[in-house]
């Protein structure tokens, strides 16, 4: 299974929100940070349903050309069998995949920079 990447790096800016209670907290943050790319970032959030699969993750994004994934988790929760599946196939497929939490999210911004050469 894909661990949580660790994306933080050399000086982390800090989170806009200062406390999260669960995922949907976590969800409103990295739509925040996809905001702040303007029309450099085009995303989606495809829903899920009784019919659906659970093979996608939170967020398909395409920021400066370049097309990945983000899935949010709040606490200890991991990837499901699919979700792990989707990491490493959009990974495979050239694609960048992140999977956030509340502990590391303070370093998604620079790290979709890095990602998709982003000034």
């Amino acid at each position: 299974m894909a661990e949580l990447v660790n994306i933080k790096t050399r000086a982390p800016r800090r989170s806009a929100r200062t406390t999260f209670s669960g995922e949907d907290d976590v969800k409103d943050e990295v739509k925040r940070i996809l905001a702040e790319f303007g029309p450099l970032c085009y995303w989606l959030m495809p829903s899920s349903s009784a019919y659906g699969t659970n093979k996608k993750h939170d967020f398909h994004l395409i920021l400066n050309g370049r097309g990945g994934t983000i899935e949010t988790k709040f606490g200890s929760n991991k990837l499901s069998d699919g979700q792990d599946e989707c990491f490493h196939a959009v990974r495979g497929a050239g694609g960048f995949s992140f999977v956030i939490n509340e502990k590391d999210i303070a370093g998604l911004k620079d790290a979709l920079k890095i990602a998709c050469n982003v000034k």
